[in-house]
């Protein structure tokens, strides 16, 4: 096992490369950029329905229309930066080789973030004693919604392998709120939540699950086993905290704000500090 520097991976004869589809961030780009073709489109049209309004009114609607601006020209923004780590080399998250595999820590869209730190896992052929597919189930937070939410992640069984040094990894670049940038003249911190490995329990890691074609790479190295199902719920056995951990070292916080807001009660903004808090004192 060794932890290593994007510069440092070694060139894999005929490996065999799983990436995050660019289609989904496109389409979130084109919907989030879409009310600005449409009013273009319709641009007199809105003018002759907005004249007959009143002043005062105008008075009112001016700054909130103003605010509610900036704040979409923040998430165009967002989605707009996601869009281009998608088509960067970086936007990988597993690769597969003859001799053993390598598995990206940080997620394909802060790859801003600096480089001269270990991001890359490589494991060896014989460090890794299976994989297989997990389908994870919880509650859902929806006060309104107590249906199942089911989600599915490749989990990978070590073989001799000490994992607290992944773990120690992977709290790093959590904690990590990555360069300071300015957009318009806002700063803000460029950090896109998303943690595409965890470790799971010693010795046992969970990756973003890429599709079947993931476990049929995989099972050209290692063995595959069969599925197995997990309730969070169940297994977490119900501690509010544990829930909101494991939901978080997911990278999946608004669902974390979400089951906060319905078991205590909180507000949002109560909910948002608590995980801001939780996360890095993990971290």
């Amino acid at each position: 096992m060794r932890l290593l520097r994007p510069d440092e991976l070694p060139e894999v004869p005929s490996e065999r490369v799983l990436r995050h589809s660019a289609v989904g961030a496109f389409v979130l780009l084109a919907l989030i950029a879409a009310p600005v073709f449409g009013a273009a489109l319709c641009w007199s049209t809105l003018m002759q329905s907005l004249h007959p309004l009143p002043w005062f009114l105008w008075i009112i609607a001016g700054p909130l229309a103003l605010l509610a601006g900036l704040l979409w020209l923040l998430v165009l923004q967002a989605a707009r930066a996601s869009a281009q780590a998608a088509l960067l080399p970086s936007n990988w998250l597993l690769r597969v080789g003859g001799s053993g595999l390598a598995i990206q820590l940080r997620s394909f869209r802060n790859f801003h973030f600096r480089k001269d730190v270990p991001t890359i896992l490589w494991l060896e052929a014989s460090e890794v004693s299976r994989v297989r597919r997990v389908r994870e189930s919880r509650s859902s937070a929806d006060a309104h919604d107590r249906s199942r939410v089911y989600s599915y992640r490749i989990e990978i069984e070590l073989a001799g392998v000490d994992t607290t040094p992944i773990a120690e990894r992977l709290a790093a670049e959590q904690k990590d709120p990555g360069p300071r940038q300015r957009f318009l003249g806002i700063p803000y911190n460029s950090r896109f939540n998303e943690t595409p490995v965890i470790v799971a329990r010693p010795g046992v890691l969970q990756l973003e699950y890429l599709g079947r074609r993931m476990l049929r790479t995989l099972g050209t190295l290692v063995e595959v086993a069969p599925d197995r199902e997990v309730d969070l719920d169940r297994d977490l056995g119900g501690a509010l905290e544990q829930r909101v951990q494991a939901l978080c070292e997911r990278g999946m916080r608004l669902d974390a704000v979400a089951l906060l807001r319905h078991e205590r009660g909180m507000s949002l903004t109560q909910a948002k500090l608590f995980t801001d808090r939780f996360v890095k004192q993990a971290a």
